[in-house]
């Protein structure tokens, strides 16, 4: 007699119903969102030049008025980089939490049959989807788990949780595993702590991290082929 089991499928029109959106968000963040923080150069001579526009300077204050000028344009500058962390940092953090949700329908819908709740826990997905050892066609049983598990899905994982609830093991994490959004240099050069930044850790997120967590979330809703596990795991 088979054991009964567990089983989550995969194909073209799984991808068709989650992929688009993840397209979607992603293309908001890297064509709408981050464009306009390119120009720092510009806007700190904008704001230099507001400065020395400014009636308050009489004829002989020119020195004080350059200086003024090169200090608030300084400042300008470095807010503007570090808003530019925020944004990108909160935006992938929603592109997470977008793919989450997606997770838990499709694992809410393959496995209704047998849920006494819905699948609202990461830790839970988790442990399914680790579960799924098996595979019913010829391909690699290990796909699931493998796409599921990418260091660039991980990464995005721990950034967003970073994000939404500062220092802690999500943070300590991505120093563990050297992730570049954590790299001293990249932090030093990003100016992303600050008065001006809005976020609890040092984090910096550039257009290619972007890339790699949009990528490593299409490849998950990529994956092909059902997989399956012996409810007997799961009481």
């Amino acid at each position: 007699m088979t054991e009964p089991r567990l089983s989550l499928f995969f194909d073209q029109w799984v991808s068709a119903r989650f992929a688009p959106d993840i397209r979607r968000y992603s293309e908001i963040l890297l064509e709408r969102v981050a464009p306009i923080f390119d120009d720092v150069e510009a806007e700190q001579e904008r704001h230099a030049q507001a400065v020395m526009k400014s009636s308050r300077w009489g004829p002989d204050d020119y020195d004080m008025a350059v200086e003024a000028a090169y200090e608030h344009g300084i400042d300008q500058a470095i807010g503007f980089m570090q808003m530019r962390s925020v944004f990108l940092a909160t935006g992938v953090s929603g592109l997470f939490h977008l793919f989450e949700k997606q997770l838990y329908s499709h694992l809410n819908h393959e496995l209704s049959d047998w849920l006494l709740k819905p699948i609202a826990d990461w830790k839970d997905a988790r442990s399914l989807i680790e579960a799924m050892g098996n595979r019913e066609d010829d391909g690699d049983p290990v796909e699931l788990r493998q796409n599921f598990n990418h260091p660039d899905l991980r990464e995005l994982q721990l950034v967003a949780n970073a994000v939404k609830h500062g220092l802690g093991p999500s943070y300590d994490a991505l120093l563990a595993m050297k992730a570049a959004v954590v790299a001293p240099e990249r932090l030093t050069d990003d100016w992303t702590t600050g008065p001006y930044s809005a976020l609890a850790v040092p984090i910096s997120v550039d257009v290619k991290d972007v890339e790699r967590y949009r990528d490593a979330v299409l490849r998950f809703w990529a994956t092909k082929g059902t997989y399956w596990t012996a409810r007997s795991k799961f009481k």
